[in-house]
C-alpha cells in the first residue's frame, strides 16, 4: 500500500496549466494527506494485532475445549464412583442390619444356654439328693438285715415257740436283701446320671462360653460395619460433592469457551473493520496523490475505471459514493447554499446505488436478508440529506450544523448504512 504522498507543485507554465491551489487549500490537503498516512499506518498495526488476537483466541479455545472434555470425562468417572459408593453404602447397611439381627440371636442363645446350665445344675443337685436317699435306704436295709439275723438267732433259741417268728425274720431278711439290691441298682443309675449330668454340664458350659465369645465378636463386627457404613456414606457424599464441583467446572469451562469464541468473533470483526479502514485510507491516499500530480498525469475527471457490475463491486462503490455525499452535505452547510435539488436529494432511487437497489438488482439480491435493511437505511439517508439541504438554505442553519456535527445524526446513520453494506460484502466473501 502506498501511504506516502508525493506533493508536487503543479506547473504554472505552459498552455492550459491549472492554477496552483491556494495556500489554505494546500495546508488542508497536506493535513488530510498526513492524516491518511497516520490512519493507514495505525490500521496496518490494528490488522496485525487483530490477526494475532484471533490466532491466540483460536489456540485458547482449543485448550479450553480440551480441558472441558477432560473435565467432562472426570465428571463421568466421579459420577460412576458415586454410584458405586452408593451401592457399597447400601450393601454395608444391609450387612449391618443382618449383623445386628445375628447379634440379637446370639444374645438370645447365650441367655438360653445360661438357663440350660442352671437347669442342669438343678438336675445334678436333685441326683445328688436321690443318691443321699438311696444311701439312707441302703443303711436302713442293712440295719434291717442285722435285726432279721438277730431275730432268727433268737427264734432258734426259743425252739418251737419261736418257729413262726423265725419265718417272719427270714421274710424280713429277704426283703432287706432285695432292698439292698434295689438300692445298689439305684446307686448305679444315680452315679451314671451324675456322670452324664457332669459331662452335659461341662459341654453346655463350653458351648455357652463359645456362644458368648461369638456374641462379643458379633458385637465387634456390628460396630465395625456400622463405622464402615458411616465412613462409606461420608465418602459417597464427598464423591457427590466432587461430582457437583466437576460439573460446575465443566459449566464454567463451557462458558469460558463461549467467551473465547465470542472474543475470536469480535477479533475477526475488528479485523474486517480494520481492513475497511485500510481500504479507505488507501483510497484517500490515492485521491490525494492524484490531486497533487501534474495535470498531464492525472486520470480524466470522473474516470474511476469501469462501472461496477458484481454485487460486491456495487456495494464497495456505494460506500465511496455516500462518503462523497457526506462531503457535499458538509459543503452545503458551510456555504449555506446548494446546487442540489432538495426533491432529488431526498429520493433514494436517484443515485446510482438507489437505481440498482430499486430497478436493476435481481432476485438473488432481493432475497438476501440484508437487502431490505440496506434499502431502508439508504432511503433514510437520502431523506436526511434532503432535510440538511433544506435546513441550510431556508434559515435553519443551526439545525443543519447540529445534524452534520461529528457524531451527530448524519454520522450515526451513515455508520449504520456503511456497516450493513460492509457486512453484506463480508457475507458474500464468506467471511461471516
Amino acid at each position: 500500500m502506498a501511504l506516502g504522498i508525493q506533493i508536487a507543485r503543479r506547473s504554472t507554465t505552459g498552455p492550459g496549466a491549472p492554477a496552483e491551489p491556494s495556500s489554505a487549500e494546500a495546508r488542508l490537503l497536506g493535513t488530510v494527506g498526513a492524516s491518511a498516512i497516520s490512519v493507514g499506518a495505525t490500521t496496518v498495526n490494528l490488522v496485525e494485532a487483530a490477526r494475532e488476537l484471533d490466532s491466540q483466541s483460536s489456540a485458547a479455545d482449543a485448550e479450553v475445549q480440551a480441558i472441558a472434555r477432560a473435565s467432562e470425562e472426570a465428571s463421568e468417572l466421579i459420577g460412576s464412583l458415586a454410584s458405586a459408593a452408593d451401592e457399597l453404602s447400601a450393601s454395608l447397611r444391609e450387612v449391618s442390619r443382618n449383623t445386628s439381627q445375628t447379634a440379637h440371636v446370639v444374645q438370645g442363645a447365650v441367655a438360653h444356654a445360661e438357663r440350660v446350665r442352671e437347669s442342669m445344675a438343678h438336675l445334678e443337685e436333685a441326683a445328688r439328693n436321690i443318691a443321699d436317699v438311696s444311701r439312707l435306704i441302703a443303711e436302713v436295709a442293712r440295719q434291717t438285715n442285722l435285726l432279721a439275723l438277730n431275730a432268727t438267732i433268737e427264734a432258734a433259741r426259743a425252739g418251737a415257740a419261736g418257729k413262726g417268728f423265725s419265718v417272719v425274720a427270714n421274710e424280713v431278711k429277704e426283703l432287706s436283701k432285695q432292698t439292698a439290691e434295689a438300692t445298689s441298682r439305684i446307686d448305679e443309675r444315680v452315679r451314671a446320671l451324675l456322670e452324664g449330668t457332669a459331662e452335659a454340664t461341662g459341654s453346655i458350659a463350653e458351648a455357652a462360653t463359645m456362644v458368648e465369645e461369638i456374641g462379643l465378636m458379633t458385637d465387634s463386627v456390628a460396630a465395625s460395619v456400622e463405622e464402615q457404613t458411616n465412613v462409606t456414606a461420608q465418602m459417597a457424599r464427598s464423591v457427590v460433592e466432587s461430582a457437583d464441583a466437576a460439573n460446575d467446572v465443566a459449566r464454567s469451562l463451557s462458558s469460558l469457551s463461549g467467551a473465547v469464541a465470542a472474543t475470536r468473533t469480535a477479533a475477526r470483526r475488528v479485523g474486517r473493520v480494520n481492513n475497511r479502514l485500510l481500504e479507505q485510507a488507501e483510497s484517500l491516499d490515492r485521491g490525494l496523490q492524484q490531486y497533487f500530480q501534474p495535470a498531464g498525469h492525472r486520470s480524466p475527471a470522473g474516470s474511476d475505471g469501469p462501472p461496477p457490475r458484481s454485487t460486491p463491486e456495487r456495494l464497495k462503490a456505494a460506500i465511496s459514493a455516500h462518503g462523497s455525499w457526506k462531503v457535499r452535505l458538509h459543503k452545503v452547510v458551510a456555504t449555506a447554499s446548494s446546487d442540489i435539488d432538495v426533491a432529488v436529494a431526498s429520493r433514494d432511487d436517484q443515485c446510482v446505488f438507489g437505481k440498482w437497489i430499486h430497478l436493476e438488482s435481481g432476485p438473488e439480491v432481493r432475497q438476501n436478508p440484508r437487502y431490505p435493511v440496506v434499502r431502508d437505511l439508504h432511503a433514510r439517508f437520502h431523506q436526511l440529506a434532503g432535510r440538511i439541504i433544506f435546513d441550510s438554505t431556508s434559515g435553519r442553519h443551526s439545525q443543519a450544523v447540529e445534524t452534520v456535527r461529528f457524531g451527530g445524526e448524519l454520522d450515526r446513520l451513515l455508520a449504520q448504512l456503511i456497516g450493513e453494506i460492509n457486512d453484506w460484502r463480508d457475507e458474500l466473501a464468506g467471511e461471516l
